[in-house]
């Protein structure tokens, strides 16, 4: 009960500007024409997908590509596309990487602490606009949104508060 309430007040804290804006640095010629095929793709739907959306559970195209990114995409290019100028496919690395248990996943969280920029997410039949940062939340909180991802536990969300508070003030 204690972790969903320190969860659940992560997710809720307002937001707020502190430093300087999140400074994106993309490099696409760090990316193979193959993964930016993909890419490209992913964009164009510009929504996050569950595996099983609908009423009947289906797994959709935007989420067979994302399936697919993540398969294909070397490390470092999943690295480089949390950088990408689309929230959805910064999205998708970002939930990549946590399938792949990439062991820096908790650098990339804490650079994207004060990326607020929407996307509309699928989850079965609910649809929602939520902002980067509470994806990404979604995505390394335990029994959220997939089981078989990199997750934090406890003492790694105290830590990225405390971070959090300390660029606050």
């Amino acid at each position: 009960m204690k972790y969903l309430a320190l969860i659940i007040t992560l997710m809720l804290i307002p937001k707020v500007q502190f430093g300087q804006e999140l400074k994106l640095e993309y490099e696409p010629e760090k990316i193979s024409q193959k993964i930016r095929a993909i890419t490209n793709e992913i964009e164009k739907e510009n929504e996050i997908h569950s595996d099983a959306v609908g009423y009947r559970g289906e797994k959709t195209s935007q989420y067979k590509r994302f399936e697919k990114l993540t398969r294909k995409a070397k490390i470092d290019e999943l690295v480089e596309l949390t950088e990408h100028p689309s929230p959805v496919v910064r999205g998708y690395a970002f939930w990549a990487l946590a399938k792949r248990n990439y062991k820096k996943l908790e650098e990339i969280f804490i650079k994207h602490l004060r990326d607020e920029e929407k996307l509309k997410l699928y989850e079965g039949c609910i649809g929602l606009n939520t902002s980067v940062i509470n994806f990404l939340y979604q995505v390394v909180s335990p029994n959220l949104l997939d089981w078989r991802c990199k997750t934090f536990d406890e003492e790694t969300f105290e830590r990225i508060e405390k971070i959090k508070n300390e660029k606050m003030n």
